[in-house]
């Protein structure tokens, strides 16, 4: 949300700026998924469904302002999908009506929907990370697939206050970094979807940049507000 929240709300009390970041801890990507309903079996099938029905389909989000939210948006754009879009309380209201069919299709966390892949309750169509996700490894990206554009991320990371003492700094990343090398805490947070990144300093920080910049765009084209 360190990305999308300056976009999305007018009344923030901090920037980026405000902060150093130090270490991505972990992050999970998305799952574009489908209710067994749906004819489609990849993403080129889903498209094309969803434009032999213009206006008459919705894709679900876990919440608004969120990554679900505008990759559906960005979906719909790429694609030129006349969608309507149906957020969520959260990733357990909108898992639940993905497996009873309420809602047909959207981005939603890969651990609550990898479970229901193999027995075919849901249709895993194309994940959103950067590499293919160990719990749902035949199911392609979207950059495999050519959709660069459509790759993301939810991520947990530790970020201090700008202009901290640079040896307070170096103990808090040497700590972090300790913890997510050692073999049972990792072992410990894959078991819980999550992917252990590392991604820290620098990197991190253009890393964090360079996706505000994109989510700028994506919530000013959708015109959504956040009170």
């Amino acid at each position: 949300m360190l990305e999308i929240n300056p976009h999305a709300y007018g009344n923030l009390r901090w920037t980026v700026s405000d902060f150093t970041p130090l270490l991505k801890g972990v992050e999970i990507p998305l799952v574009l998924a489908a209710h067994p309903s749906v004819p489609a079996e990849n993403l080129d099938e889903l498209v094309a469904w969803i434009k032999r029905n213009p206006g008459k389909l919705s894709y679900a989000s876990y919440s608004v302002g969120t990554a679900s939210h505008f990759l559906g948006f960005q979906f719909a754009e790429r694609f030129g999908l006349d969608l309507t879009h149906v957020p969520y309380r959260g990733s357990g209201p909108q898992s639940s009506d993905l497996l009873a069919g309420h809602a047909l299709f959207g981005f939603a966390q890969i651990p609550n929907v990898a479970p229901h892949v193999p027995d075919k309750r849901l249709k895993a169509i194309a994940v959103t990370g950067e590499r293919r996700s160990r719990l749902l490894p035949q199911t392609p990206t979207m950059a495999e697939l050519g959709h660069g554009e459509l790759t993301g991320a939810v991520w947990f990371g530790l970020l201090i206050k700008a202009g901290a003492p640079a040896p307070t700094q170096a103990r808090l990343l040497h700590a972090a970094k300790a913890a997510h090398e050692d073999a049972e805490i990792r072992t410990k947070l894959e078991a819980q979807g999550f992917d252990v990144s590392g991604l820290s300093g620098a990197e991190f920080l253009a890393d964090i940049l360079r996706q505000s910049e994109r989510w700028a765009r994506i919530v000013k084209a959708t015109g959504f507000k956040a009170e």
